[in-house]
């Protein structure tokens, strides 16, 4: 309090009150009357007196006050004394009907007055006189108010019941078993005792006395109570529901301690949840949001039915005649199997030394309930050694079978295990959810143990159930025992002090070994594979299923998917895998396969529906629209019809299938039901029959089928749609039906020519039925008016031209910028539009399209006609036009209009108008006034020259005697090592011309070199050498002067500047940098020094031969250099650096692993080819085609592209410069962008100085 005080702001000094400045005696001066002031004091009381006793003037009005404020202290002891005092009088009181004499203090008072003194009121005194008089010894105590009604209140429990029932989990408490006794509750952790009568599960809990109700806790996946009333909004977004108000009331009054909101860090939280609610918090938009809402709706609703049908399994299988033999083929056994964590079972335990017990290390045991509800619950203990696997949930499960049959033994000889096995396990692929479990429940079935198997998972995150809090409960009880040493001494405890809940005797075995079920199927070579969810397939199925093939109606469609069993015969003994993806996929379906083996024994379908109703619970009883569905289906639909639904639902899901409760509840799709029609015979025809219906339901799948992933749970037929596809259905089987009747067609060619091709989706035959179900005209000759001349064009008959032959590639009028396949995966190609060849199928076709269209038509009868051409494009269609417009007319004007989308059309079309010009002006087809003809012959005056003979000798012998040797001359290799044709061919000639002959050097002096020298003679500064770290210099044998140059010059350029270094490429793939200036340069280390110009990345196979001059993208080791945004790093570091951002970062075409291995704490990694991508420069200058007469211009020689006219081999081998790639990350990973030849070593030239490059 001080602090605040403290903290608060002072205030303004306190302002006067002008009456205080008066003086006191002022004040005092004003008096009272006196008739007023002695009528004071006796003015309290006498309001309270109406007698003429005047009893205010008995008593003294402070005592009065004083024994009025003592009465009030403790209300019920007042009241018990006030009877008492009432009680006495009346007894005093000869006859019961005379009048109370009420006294106070030995003096009688008025009733009035005696009621202010005691502080009571009037009603109450007549209370207590009544029950006086009644003979009452003691005042009554008060009971419990009438509780009011609330609707709303009740409406927010009654979803608050569904939600424990349906969505809520039991989730064990996880303590960890190391509490001392006396901090124990004395009540169960995963229950709560319930007090008042009106909670809704105070019915339907279990009594512990005049105390209350143990009701047990269950667990929600939601964080908060806001998360859990935005569940309420999406689950009630159609219905009307409470306020937020009411909804926090109702949960706070009777669910707060019941309904738990799981923790971070207790138990499992579904991960499906949690990424919604984190998307949804990231999220702005409320479409978004609502988009977000509606998906987690639909896992919800998934979840929720998933726990109905598990709930429902569980309260069949406790049925007792569940295992009567005579309803042996139709019931089933329901197993629940589960492990229970290790924490709670270290041994030894004992509690009085729990603290000495701390810090040692104990083994933990291992512990897995199997419950066979309705029969027997055993609890396995295993050593801490025992592998928690497939086995070991075999073996339980075998023992726990055999358990199960002497019991039913035990019942009588009217009992036996039911033919149906269901086996609920946990979501974990090591112990339940792998082929191994597959084989162990396909083996109880092959034995002929069962005839069916089925394991049903829930999802993961709400897989928890009635087992695991089963294992809470055994955990409290074995908290509370003294001493635990000994597996045995756990199994003995557990045996007297644990209760069966789930069945009528339970058993605790403990468990040395179990058995080898994996040796044991190795032989069958079984290998399933997709049982189990991966990052590619997230979406795994939750129920397995193992039946026999003689049981499968549609056994025609199982599918062998083993190589090993292909050679095999189809057995009726077979074992078939049936799988779902989860256990509740149709809200009427679960349903269907009672009511059907209960309509088989001659039960009534309402007393079935009130049975299947009081089973379920209310979120998921058959009601409204779900009743009616499955009444029609059930009663109206064919079972050939039912098989298909089935099989569609099975496959894509309820969420994906095309079927709703609304459309299924539509009377019109049923046989029976008929259409309006005008006459009888239309009603006749727009009858619903069982081969409608079937034909109606495959087009509705079909359509579902091939829409995408997206829109399928989007746009969902609603009733009225499918009532119009089963009344097309009903006309189309009628009409076919007639056609068969009056034309010798069998009626399999009309099934697969017209029904089977409309269910599958034909348009054609849709917009027929459309135009007969308009009309219903009693004949089917349709008048359509005057007919278009262009009906009777072949075109139109044949539907296709001749063959015309493809444009080739090069024949393109719009050329493509660069082929889709040839650029690598890090170049974006949005900016390239690429040429639309499905526009430019040549003229030729386009000509043929003309003469097909205008073949068989009498044109005769227009005066003309009017060509409308859409999609003009390159003009195709217009150049076929103008030449053939003489041969098409026939004597009718032929008009074409082009109408183009882009302004490049219109180019396209005026390029190809003034070529088909151009044509016919030189064919003298069309005159210009005052333009000369073309002349066919040119004037030989005109004409060049022819060239000279070529000179065939062109190697000169130079020496005399043994000096005597054959040499090339150097303008001659000047000329041919960069010629377009044969520059590739004359550069490997050389090489092998130059290992025995030279190249002639007394050429003149006027080498580019010399020019280059003498030409300089302007001098400027170099670069100087920045200040860096030290690093490693160029080797001095590495340089010599210009002149002592030996190979022959082939190619050079600047790096930058006039006054910059050289590159060289000469004879003997040898590579210099040379320094021609007047002044001393330099290099950094890791400068760039020349590229490979354009180039295109390609793949190559295994075996494929590259390319010389292509160089694979290959990183050899962890020491290997690239670049990365301008900056020459190891791959090692650079991938090291990336992963501490991305982990699952990686080298394209690489498969990096780490080595182990670390250096200057940075991990190395190994480095494994995956994918051969080589960057292969241009091997033909540009503007240079093939087939081209005359050749394109020289590509120009510079730094960026001089390397491209070397082989790959010769950077390879490098000794001061290495191949580096540049590279940059992308969502696949490091990719490349292109090689460059980097400078490694630091680089002083002085004037008239080079740096070899090559090795020596």
């Amino acid at each position: 309090m001080s602090d605040t005080l403290s903290d608060a702001p002072s205030l303004p000094p306190d302002v006067e009150s002008e009456d205080d400045n008066k003086d006191a005696s002022e004040a005092r001066s004003v008096s009272l009357p006196s008739d007023v002031q002695s009528d004071a004091e006796p003015g309290n009381l006498q309001k309270h007196c109406s007698c003429r006793l005047q009893c205010y003037l008995k008593f003294d009005e402070a005592e009065i006050e004083h024994r009025r404020a003592e009465n009030l202290k403790d209300q019920q002891v007042r009241l018990q004394n006030l009877f008492g005092k009432v009680k006495s009088f009346v007894d005093a009181l000869s006859v019961k009907t005379a009048r109370i004499d009420w006294q106070m203090g030995g003096q009688k008072v008025c009733r009035p007055f005696w009621e202010y003194c005691h502080s009571v009121g009037h009603k109450q005194v007549d209370d207590m006189v009544k029950l006086a008089k009644l003979g009452h010894a003691a005042l009554p105590e008060k009971g419990a108010r009438m509780p009011k009604e609330k609707p709303r209140m009740d409406e927010a429990d009654v979803w608050f019941l569904n939600l424990y029932t349906g969505l809520a989990e039991p989730t064990p408490v996880e303590d960890g078993g190391h509490r001392h006794v006396e901090e124990l509750p004395d009540a169960d952790q995963v229950h709560e005792v319930v007090h008042d009568v009106s909670h809704p599960l105070y019915s339907m809990s279990v009594g512990v006395g005049n105390q209350g109700a143990l009701v047990p806790k269950r667990f929600l996946n939601q964080e908060n109570l806001a998360s859990l009333w935005h569940v309420y909004e999406l689950n009630k977004s159609d219905e009307p529901r409470v306020s937020r108000d009411t909804f926090t009331k109702a949960f706070n009054r009777h669910w707060k301690r019941i309904l738990c909101f799981k923790g971070y860090g207790q138990g499992v939280r579904c991960q499906v949840c949690a990424d919604f609610d984190e998307r949804r918090s990231q999220l702005t938009s409320k479409k978004e949001r609502q988009e977000i809402d509606e998906l987690k709706q639909q896992h919800l609703n998934r979840c929720d039915m998933d726990r109905s049908v598990n709930v429902r399994g569980n309260r069949l299988s406790k049925q007792d005649s569940n295992f009567k033999m005579e309803n042996s083929s139709t019931s089933f056994l329901k197993v629940l199997v589960d492990g229970m964590d290790q924490a709670k079972f270290r041994c030894p335990r004992n509690l009085k030394a729990n603290v000495a017990f701390a810090n040692v290390q104990r083994p933990a045991l291992h512990l897995t309930g199997a419950v066979a509800i309705g029969l027997c619950e055993v609890y396995y203990i295993l050593a801490p050694d025992a592998k928690k696997d497939s086995n070991m949930v075999a073996t339980c499960l075998a023992h726990l079978l055999d358990r199960c049959q002497l019991v039913v033994e035990n019942r009588g000889p009217d009992y036996c295990l039911p033919r149906h096995l269901i086996i609920g396990a946990d979501n974990c692929t090591r112990e339940t959810k792998n082929a191994y479990l597959a084989q162990f429940g396909a083996f109880l079935v092959g034995r002929g143990l069962f005839d069916s198997a089925e394991f049903q998972f829930m999802v993961t995150g709400h897989t928890k159930n009635e087992l695991d809090q089963r294992f809470s409960s055994v955990a409290t009880i074995l908290n509370k025992a003294g001493t635990l040493e000994t597996p045995l001494q756990f199994a003995n405890y557990m045996t007297h002090h644990v209760k069966p809940a789930m069945a009528t005797e339970m058993q605790v075995e403990v468990l040395d070994a179990t058995r080898d079920w994996q040796a044991f199927f190795e032989h069958l070579s079984m290998h399933v594979q997709g049982l189990t969810a991966t990052h590619l397939q997230p979406d795994s199925n939750h129920v397995w299923r193992f039946v026999l093939r003689q049981q499968i109606d549609r056994a025609q469609m199982v599918e062998n998917h083993n190589p090993n069993w292909k050679d095999f015969p189809e057995d009726p003994r077979d074992v078939v895998l049936i799988l779902k993806q989860c256990l509740g996929f149709f809200l009427v379906f679960p349903a269907f396969g009672d009511l059907k083996s209960q309509h088989s024994r001659g039960t009534d379908y309402t007393t079935f529906l009130r049975k299947y109703n009081q089973q379920s619970v209310a979120a998921h009883q058959l009601r409204g629209r779900k009743q009616t569905a499955l009444k029609l289906l059930f009663e109206s639909a064919p079972k050939d019809v039912l098989d298909e639904i089935l099989n569609h639902v099975g496959t894509l899901g309820w969420e994906n299938c095309a079927w709703t409760e609304e459309n299924l509840a539509s009377k019109r799709l049923f046989p029976g039901h008929v259409f309006p029609a005008k006459n009888r015979k239309w009603q006749q025809r727009l009858r619903v029959s069982d081969r409608s219906l079937r034909i109606m339901v495959l087009r509705i799948h079909w359509e579902q089928e091939h829409q995408s992933c997206e829109k399928r749970s989007q746009k969902k037929p609603d009733d009225r749609a499918c009532e119009l596809l089963a009344e097309k259905a009903a006309c189309l089987v009628s009409l076919a039906d007639e056609f068969c009747s009056e034309h010798p067609i069998t009626m399999e060619t009309v099934q697969k020519k017209i029904l089977d091709e409309w269910s599958s989706g034909c348009k054609r035959i849709d917009m027929e039925l459309a135009a007969q179900l308009l009309e219903k005209s009693e004949c089917h000759v349709v008048d359509l008016g005057k007919t278009n001349a262009f009906f009777q064009s072949e075109l139109r008959k044949a539907g296709r031209t001749d063959p015309c032959k493809q444009m080739a590639a090069k024949d393109l009028k719009e050329m493509e910028d660069m082929a889709d396949d040839s650029l690598p995966s890090t170049t974006s190609s949005n900016h390239i539009s690429g040429a639309a060849k499905h526009c430019q199928f040549g003229r030729p076709a386009a000509e043929e399209v003309f003469r097909k269209a205008f073949n068989q038509v009498d044109l005769e009868k227009f005066p003309a006609v009017l060509i409308v051409d859409l999609f003009p494009r390159v003009g195709d269609f217009a150049g076929a036009f103008c030449r053939l417009r003489t041969q098409l007319n026939a004597g009718t004007s032929l008009f074409y209009i082009g109408v183009g989308e882009k302004a490049k059309e219109l180019e396209w079309l005026r390029a190809t108008l003034l070529e088909e010009l151009v044509e016919k002006v030189k064919l003298e087809g069309f005159q210009i006034p005052g333009a000369q003809p073309f002349q066919k012959e040119v004037n030989p005056d005109l004409l060049d020259a022819l060239p000279a003979i070529p000179i065939t000798n062109l190697l000169v012998v130079k020496g005399e005697g043994e000096d005597r040797s054959l040499v090339l001359p150097k303008h001659l290799m000047l000329k041919w090592r960069s010629d377009e044709d044969f520059g590739d061919e004359f550069s490997k000639w050389l090489d092998a011309f130059l290992e025995k002959y030279s190249v002639s050097e007394d050429a003149d002096n006027s080498s580019p070199n010399n020019k280059r020298q003498n030409s300089e003679e302007k001098t400027s500064e170099a670069e100087p050498s920045p200040k860096r770290c030290r690093v490693e210099e160029v080797p001095a044998e590495c340089l010599l002067p210009c002149d002592k140059i030996a190979e022959t010059l082939l190619f050079e350029t600047k790096l930058g500047g006039k006054d910059t270094i050289g590159f060289q490429i000469r004879t003997n793939h040898q590579l210099y940098l040379v320094n021609q200036t007047s002044h001393e340069l330099s290099l950094k280390a890791m400068s760039p020094l020349v590229g490979f110009g354009r180039g295109s990345f390609k793949l190559f196979k295994e075996g494929d031969t590259l390319p010389e001059k292509a160089l694979l993208f290959h990183i050899a080791s962890s020491d290997a250099l690239v670049c990365l945004n301008g900056a020459v790093q190891t791959i090692s570091e650079v991938l090291f650096n990336q992963r501490k951002i991305k982990p699952e970062a990686t080298v394209c075409y690489h498969k990096a692993t780490p080595s182990g291995q670390k250096t200057d704490g940075q991990t190395l990694f190994d480095f494994k080819l995956t994918h051969k991508i080589c960057f292969v420069p241009p091997t033909k200058r540009d503007g240079a085609d093939e087939g081209a007469e005359k050749p394109g211009k020289e590509e120009t020689i510079s730094f960026t592209n001089i390397a491209s006219r070397e082989t790959a081999g010769t950077f390879c081998d490098l000794q001061c410069a290495s191949l580096i790639w540049h590279v940059r990350w992308t969502v696949k990973g490091l990719q490349p962008l292109k090689p460059m030849i980097h400078l490694t070593k630091k680089l002083c030239l002085a004037a008239g100085q080079c740096c070899k490059l090559n090795k020596q």
